[in-house]
């Protein structure tokens, strides 16, 4: 046997061992935050004209990928599990669409729409992580607010959600990311509430 097939054997068994010992690449997966209108999606209402702002996420949070914690204070950050869309878009796009279905408004228009509003939505994400350990969390912290504009600009309504609860089913991310979806919608619909109950007040106090 010649130095050359030697040589050649000797690679071929190297990248043999090197392909059995390399593990797979993982396949990365993404995470939707969709729309769903409520079970009794209330009507009427026009409140004028109003601005959906884009939402403010924490620097933490204000990213693709989904944020895995302990329970110390440690996090990270999962390579292979992201969000679809990212985060401040989700949100605002739930308000947007929200607000177009439910009439609370007349008119909604986005952050670089024209037009002339008569209530600007806020919203924040404070928090948002998957909580691993023998008994996986969800935590979302949102704030929502409507305010006024003009002269005498106020807040009309806010809503606060901290929410730490055991994630739904056995836990697992798909799992954490219909629990965020959730939280999320419902937060909606009682900042709604909050915001149709302030119209109903301004209106028997004139």
């Amino acid at each position: 046997m010649t130095e050359l097939k030697r040589l050649s054997i000797v690679l071929l068994a190297l990248v043999t061992l090197g392909c059995s010992i390399l593990p797979e690449p993982r396949e990365t997966y993404y995470y939707a935050i969709e729309y769903q209108s409520p079970p009794d999606l209330p009507q009427g209402s026009s409140l004028g004209v109003v601005r959906v702002l884009e939402t403010s996420v924490a620097p933490a949070y204000d990213r693709r990928q989904i944020v895995l914690r302990g329970e110390s204070a440690r996090y990270q950050y999962l390579g292979d599990d992201m969000w679809g869309v990212e985060l401040r878009d989700s949100l605002q796009t739930l308000l947007e669409r929200y607000f177009e279905e439910a009439g609370t408004y007349s008119s909604v228009l986005g952050e670089f729409d024209r037009g002339v509003a008569d209530h600007e939505i806020h919203s924040a994400i404070r928090r948002l992580e998957y909580v691993d350990g023998d008994t996986p969390h969800t935590r979302v912290e949102l704030v929502l607010e409507a305010r006024s504009k003009g002269d005498s600009a106020r807040t009309i309504a806010r809503h606060h959600v901290d929410y730490n609860e055991p994630t739904s089913g056995n836990g697992g991310l798909e799992r954490f990311a219909g629990d965020v979806n959730r939280v999320m919608l419902e937060a909606i619909y009682d900042f709604d509430s909050k915001i149709r109950d302030a119209g109903e007040d301004g209106r028997a106090g004139r």
